[in-house]
């Protein structure tokens, strides 16, 4: 069954389906020291070379390597072979090499074919790379293992937070980040997650100054020629291209997991004497797979038995014992403290095509770590082969999110519930508050003097006495209620199966009280007032909003009677 993402076929019948060099610079005088650093531009013994009237012929390195060598006269004449074929662009593959000469003989064939659209040279291909890419099936191609319906930002201004945003909503690991049609890098959920454990302003931090430059692939690019661009830029990951249109991303780790794939395909049906099928290519895994970015990878045949497993998935469960070839998948689950149960079932659905995760906490040392692993069917020539493990440390990631959960719908000086998450309880209590047919009491408080604190003492005197009323406050409600910090003094409460009006302003005389009492801040013995008002659900309405606002209006009656209330003394009979 093919995957969900698999498009891009690997059987290429036209000259159009072939990854094209593009044409060197024409040679305008004998400059051995030009002439072979195009030799190594190119990484080719043959280059086309113009040879009149639209035609090429083949320049042979190892012809003028072989003159320098013998000491003979510098000629390029010498070394210009006439097997160059010139061919359009929707020129059949097996028909154009049939016409020209045998391909079980590969010396009656052309070295290079030069591929032109009728006007211009497009490019030229080597005879070796075309029979690669047009006769061996098995190549596997990034077309087949990229990652869809890419997620482009064209603002490079954007916030990081907006990145962020992007990469939870569309449950993707990374963005491309372009202007216009120029793609300035990626940005990965990896990056997002340590700006924010390193406490940056993600909210400010601009997508061009993150974005890191990643190399482009075309989706029929091969995915060993994808491996070799990441590795040379540095890069855990490629963009593809169609054009110059970004379609999807491919990670370091697919293209590992994919060559791992295609080398134990190599090995099937060998055996290993037990009836599993065996793997030849060790070495060659221990190679690609020893550079996979911290990527545990585990083998399993189609009998669940680990036919391969590398030293970072080894050091990643603790070394267990349990893991080794051979093993079943019951001690597998273990060792990845996973139930049978779920690796099974997750095994089993992987059969459809669709990666599976799954994720768990393993102890290491004193510490406990969150692996997640993908799990992906292997099926070659239709059959199941067997499965692949892939398994990373995603701890950091996991406490990252945490702490963006926490800026999201915590107020980050009293650690109270934000507006946000404020919301979000009501909304809980008030369906069951609907549901059970009972009150709820929103309330509203806003200290009294807070701005002469701050204009005598200093801010940071505001903040210690903000975190310490909010402290105060948590004390003195229920669990079951909740008190949250809509910023500056002002704090909100939910009370819910509040009886009547008057079980209310009692509770609300014990917050009062609370606040009321002597505060240490820097040295300076402090008393602070408040002012509450209360609202009702559902006499004083019924909508979040509307509950609120009612709470508000009160609150700030309740202070303006503060205000005046000398004034009204003054005025009453008997007052002085």
């Amino acid at each position: 069954m093919r995957r969900k993402n698999e498009t891009i076929t690997t059987m290429l019948t036209t000259f159009q389906d072939i990854t094209l060099r593009p044409m060197p610079k024409a040679i305008s005088n004998i400059d051995i020291v030009k002439i072979f650093s195009m030799f190594r531009i190119f990484n080719a013994c043959h280059l086309p070379f113009p040879s009149g009237n639209g035609g090429f012929k083949s320049l042979s390195a190892t012809i003028l390597a072989s003159n320098i060598l013998k000491g003979t006269p510098l000629n390029l004449e010498d070394a210009l072979l006439p097997k160059a074929k010139v061919v359009q662009l929707r020129d059949n593959i097996e028909e154009t090499l049939l016409a020209g000469g045998s391909p079980v003989n590969p010396d009656s064939l052309p070295n290079l074919f030069v591929v032109t659209d009728n006007i211009k040279p497009l490019g030229w291909v080597h005879i070796k790379h075309l029979m690669t890419e047009s006769f061996l099936k098995g190549i596997p191609r990034v077309g087949r293992v990229m990652r869809q319906n890419a997620v482009v930002i064209d603002d490079p201004d954007c916030s990081l937070y907006e990145i962020h945003r992007r990469i939870q909503e569309t449950r993707e690991t990374s963005v491309i980040i372009s202007d216009g049609p120029k793609v300035l890098g990626v940005v990965d959920n990896k990056t997002v997650s340590r700006l924010v454990s390193w406490g940056c302003d993600i909210w400010h931090m601009k997508a061009m100054n993150v974005a890191r430059p990643v190399p482009a692939v075309k989706p029929t690019t091969s995915l060993q020629d994808a491996y070799m661009e990441c590795i040379r830029n540095d890069s855990e990951q490629a963009v593809v291209l169609i054009g110059e249109l970004p379609v999807g991303t491919i990670a370091l780790t697919d293209i590992v997991n994919a060559l791992w794939v295609k080398s134990q395909g190599a090995s099937i049906p060998a055996s290993n004497g037990n009836g599993e099928s065996g793997l030849h290519e060790n070495a060659f895994l221990d190679i690609v797979v020893g550079t996979s970015m911290n990527t545990g990878i585990l083998g399993l045949t189609e009998h669940l038995r680990v036919v391969y497993f590398n030293n970072t998935l080894h050091h990643m469960l603790g070394d267990p014992p349990e893991i080794r070839i051979g093993t079943d998948i019951s001690m597998v689950s273990e060792a990845c403290n996973i139930s049978v149960h779920k690796m099974l079932t997750s095994i089993e659905r992987s059969k459809s095509g669709e990666e599976q995760t799954l994720s768990a906490w393993k102890k290491k040392g004193n510490e406990q770590q969150k692996l997640q692993f993908k799990i992906n069917a292997v099926r070659i020539e239709g059959k199941e082969a067997g499965y692949v493990i892939a398994v990373q440390d995603v701890t950091d990631q996991y406490n990252a999110q945490r702490k963006m959960q926490r800026l999201a719908y915590y107020d980050s000086l009293t650690n109270l519930p934000n507006r946000s998450l404020f919301k979000e309880r009501f909304q809980t209590e008030l369906h069951k508050a609907q549901r059970e047919k009972t009150h709820l009491a929103i309330m509203m408080m806003d200290l009294d003097g807070f701005k002469e604190v701050n204009d005598t003492f200093g801010h940071s005197s505001g903040d210690i006495l903000l975190n310490e009323v909010g402290k105060r406050l948590k004390t003195t409600i229920r669990e079951t209620d909740t008190v949250g910090r809509f910023g500056g003094d002002e704090f909100v409460f939910i009370f819910p199966q509040i009886t009547n009006r008057e079980s209310a302003e009692q509770v609300a005389d014990k917050l009062l009280e609370a606040v009321a009492k002597p505060m240490d801040i820097n040295g300076e013995t402090m008393r602070m007032g408040a002012s509450i008002g209360i609202a009702i659900y559902p006499e004083d309405g019924t909508e979040f909003k509307e509950l609120l606002d009612v709470s508000d209006s009160r609150m700030f009656f309740q202070k303006r009677l503060k205000r005046e209330e000398p004034t009204l003394k003054e005025s009453l009979p008997g007052t002085t």
